[in-house]
């Protein structure tokens, strides 16, 4: 567990959420010791509940990649999954999820010649902020199994790569970022495009213009569009994001008289894109 550092020896950092307005970003209130893997699981099974449930836990609003992957955690890329998953280790969580799912899972990964689903994710584990959870999980417990001579060479690395840090006079990340991407190419960022906000049906967007569609001509769309796009194609992630976002407006309207509005968008989404 954690410790104070009076004695000069670095801390283990708390593995806490990135969203800084969530309880659990608070010191004392976290998920548990970096040391420990199963605290990234659990930060993973928190993030992927509020942010389903619409309770802010938005990726490019209340934290970026950057945050993600110093957390030790990454969204899992394949369609609409909506899935956070742990990504520290030799054996992650992210790995697993990925080897162990449907089709679209097992087939999801850059090309061996970029290194392939391992090489992704060793360069996220690579960019781990020095002195982040992320970071100090995989410098001083990435093997499943560590021997004691394992651990002890891992922590003299780990408070050497702090020291070096701090005396650079290295600026820590920011507390939020706007956006997720910060570098070109980012491996952060791989597979996802920058969000265009606007464009986006949020919690206050206005559905009203919907009103006027009769259900008739959504039930005729639904009938007429009833298939999927093609499995990788160029359009398949934004489908998924549109649909998602429809049903999320709907399950935050389940209560109001306006519950109809996301299913009509849905509805209106699949024609857009699928033609």
């Amino acid at each position: 567990g954690g410790g104070g550092g009076g004695d000069g020896i670095e801390p283990v950092p708390e593995v806490l959420c990135p969203c800084g307005g969530c309880e659990h970003a608070q010191p004392g209130h976290g998920f548990g010791a970096a040391s420990c893997k199963r605290a990234f699981s659990a930060l993973a099974e928190h993030v992927t509940n509020e942010s389903a449930r619409g309770r802010q836990h938005e990726l490019g609003t209340n934290f970026s990649l950057a945050q993600l992957v110093d957390a030790g955690i990454y969204p899992c890329q394949v369609g609409c999954c909506g899935k956070y998953l742990a990504i520290v280790g030799s054996r992650s969580s992210m790995g697993a999820h990925l080897a162990n799912g449907d089709q679209r899972h097992k087939r999801w990964g850059p090309a061996e010649a970029d290194g392939g689903r391992g090489g992704f994710l060793r360069r996220l584990r690579q960019t781990a902020e020095v002195g982040s959870p992320a970071h100090f999980f995989n410098t001083v417990y990435y093997h499943d199994r560590p021997f004691p001579g394992q651990v002890a060479a891992g922590l003299r690395t780990y408070r050497a790569q702090v020291a070096t840090r701090r005396a650079q006079g290295a600026p820590p990340r920011p507390p939020s970022a706007p956006s997720p991407f910060g570098v070109d190419l980012d491996p952060r960022a791989a597979g996802l495009k920058p969000r265009n906000v606007s464009a986006e049906v949020g919690a206050s967007g206005d559905l009203g213009w919907l009103d006027s569609l009769s259900p008739d001509v959504i039930h005729s769309l639904e009938a007429i569009i009833a298939r999927t796009p093609d499995k990788g194609s160029a359009i398949e992630r934004e489908y998924y994001n549109m649909i998602h976002s429809g049903y999320r407006r709907a399950l935050l309207d389940k209560l109001t008289p306006n519950v109809s509005r996301g299913f009509k968008f849905v509805a209106i989404a699949k024609t857009v894109t699928l033609g």
